[in-house]
């Protein structure tokens, strides 16, 4: 459908068929429109937002909105063209929309390429890859094929250009897709150029033209032009080369197309240079320079000539015009330096004020984050406690009735053969008093692993030692235990978690390691208490202990941090020897003695 036929049916369309047809229409022939006239392709995406909004039609807004950043863009409004990029995809990822995200990841590709180089755009093709595979929108995956190609080719990496290029042409030639071939014709011109195949590009660029002609494809003429007057710059036919950027350059002002329009008139002064006419080109690079001055300069221009016109036809109020025009001219300064300094300043102000809050709200994160750590700690310490408590009572009450419980019943037979008076009463009472002796025997071990007596009455030192002795009798490993500068009790905390993590780990040592020696030191000086227990046997995967799903890793650490103390475990898996040292810090040992 021609462009200016699409123009013309948008008023019909709004009526026939209501704003949601009017709104689908502006989106599904954006590239015809924006193609026929830039102006007038702004002023109806804006109402498609518009309406889309209004109507609460989040897909139609997020078409537009990537519409209307596609139209800032190629006007050189980079800023404002990167929010409403930011608002389509805001729409886009919220209702999961993984085609229209392709799309958009194509556009701000090209975007971030253009303010920061092709390795920053490279990223979004690979999100608009991704998603257009999710989507099965094997359009948007061409268009990404020929944007990378054009990434390669910017870096002169030609080989993988050429690939890419081709990829995006079978896509496009599969899909019979016009506007894309004109696209890919272009891109394939520019390779065979750099390769040095200067017919074949010619050829390539005939065919862009030829299409794009056909479907009035006015931006893409004004590219193919463009395009061809670097070709001839290039090839150092200059002439030509001018005569094509001036062209280029008219037909873009034409089409208000003022990025393009800038970079042809550049293209004009070089050629000028090159031509040796030096006066033309720094005419034509003034002219240029020109385009990017702002609208005060161009309206202090107009005033100026104002009051040259004016002198020229009343030659007697010429200074008095003159001078009221440089007052004013001076004013009007005076009233933008103004504006300009409060502006800084309510900047300056805006910045130290959310610099400010920035700065409280991540201190206030910070804090909570640090109390949810604390919290977490401790409820991990309490956890581990009562874990441990669990596994101390439900050993104690195996042990009773594994041991008590055989007792009681031979006791129990002894004393009912006698209400038979079958049983020789005096071998009864014998019997029963060795199964009383083994009773008292296992109660004092079961007392012993509960709370030893030495451990409370005569400190951790003597409680460890009798702790070993107790091993050394089974003949199966020797422990030694030295201690040097305790020469004073703990803290009743401090003993009673030292005498257990040394149980606990001696004990895991006897059933796991196959240690033949065991070496306990317990050690104090003037910054920090040190236990170390070492062996011999073989090394263990630390790993597994510390992400293991048993509770003897966790019970070790809890008692480490009631006490503020650090734990570590020296060990390699296959190579004999292993330790474990626990540091106590004085002054901490110190404040829990003063409490």
């Amino acid at each position: 459908m021609k462009a200016w036929i699409i123009l013309l049916l948008f008023p019909m369309l709004a009526v026939a068929q209501g704003n949601k047809s009017k709104v689908d229409s502006i989106n599904t022939h954006f590239y015809e429109i924006y193609s026929a006239d830039f102006n007038q392709s702004k002023t109806l995406v804006l109402e498609a937002i518009k309406i889309a909004k209004e109507n609460g039609w989040k897909n139609e807004e997020a078409l537009a909105q990537k519409n209307l950043g596609i139209i800032l863009y190629l006007r050189g409004e980079y800023e404002p063209a990167l929010a409403a990029y930011l608002q389509s995809y805001k729409l886009f990822d919220s209702l999961n929309n993984y085609q229209g995200l392709g799309q958009l990841a194509n556009e701000m590709a090209n975007y971030y390429r253009k303010l920061y180089g092709p390795q920053v755009g490279m990223s979004y093709l690979d999100s608009a890859a991704k998603w257009s595979a999710m989507s099965g929108d094997v359009r948007t995956l061409g268009t990404s094929y020929g944007m990378r190609g054009t990434f390669y080719k910017l870096q002169e990496q030609y080989d993988s250009a050429k690939l890419y290029y081709l990829k995006c042409y079978d896509i496009r030639k599969e899909q019979k897709d016009s506007v894309g071939l004109g696209y890919v014709y272009l891109d394939l011109a520019n390779i065979e150029y750099e390769e040095g195949n200067s017919e074949a590009a010619l050829q390539f660029f005939d065919k862009s033209m030829q299409i794009r002609e056909a479907i009035s494809d006015n931006q893409g003429i004004l590219e193919t032009i463009y395009a061809l007057g670097e070709y001839y710059f290039s090839s150092g036919n200059y002439i030509v080369a001018l005569e094509t950027f001036v062209k280029c350059a008219e037909k873009a002002h034409n089409f208000h197309y003022p990025d393009l329009e800038l970079l042809a008139i550049q293209y004009i002064a070089k050629c000028h240079f090159e031509l040796n006419d030096f006066q033309q080109a720094y005419m034509v690079q003034a002219e240029a320079q020109f385009l990017k001055d702002s609208l005060f300069n161009i309206d202090r221009s107009r005033v100026i000539s104002e009051v040259r016109t004016q002198y020229e036809t009343e030659k007697k109020e010429q200074q008095i015009e003159l001078q009221e025009a440089r007052i004013a001219e001076q004013a009007a300064q005076l009233r933008l330096n103004l504006i300009f300094i409060v502006g800084l300043v309510a900047v300056v102000v805006l910045v130290i004020a959310t610099a400010l809050l920035n700065r409280s709200r991540i201190k206030k994160q910070q804090e909570l984050l640090l109390k949810a750590t604390e919290l977490k700690l401790k409820e991990t310490q309490i956890e581990s406690a009562l874990s441990s408590q669990e596994q101390e009572r439900k050993r104690f009450a195996r042990d009773l009735h594994d041991g008590f419980g055989q007792f009681i019943s031979v006791l129990n037979l002894n004393l009912k053969s006698l209400e038979k008076g079958t049983a020789n009463k005096e071998e009864v009472f014998e019997n029963s008093a060795v199964v009383l002796e083994h009773m008292y025997r296992e109660l004092k071990t079961i007392c012993f692993n509960l709370m030893p007596e030495t451990l409370i009455k005569q400190g951790v030192v003597n409680g460890i030692k009798e702790f070993a002795d107790r091993i050394n009798t089974t003949g199966e490993v020797v422990v030694r235990v030295d201690a040097f500068g305790i020469d004073e009790r703990l803290k009743d905390l401090q003993e009673i978690s030292i005498y257990r993590i040394t149980q606990e780990w001696v004990n895991n040592i006897v059933k796991y390691s196959s240690a033949t020696r065991i070496d306990i030191q317990l050690t104090r000086d003037e910054s920090e208490i040190t236990l170390m227990i070492e062996d011999d046997g073989i090394g263990f995967d630390k790993s597994l202990l510390i992400n293991g799903k048993g509770n003897g890793w966790k019970n070790l650490n809890s008692r480490t941090n009631l006490i503020n103390g650090e734990l570590e475990i020296d060990t390699t898996e296959g190579i004999k020897g292993n330790a474990l040292i626990l540091n106590i810090p004085v002054s901490v040992e110190q404040e829990l003695t003063t409490i």
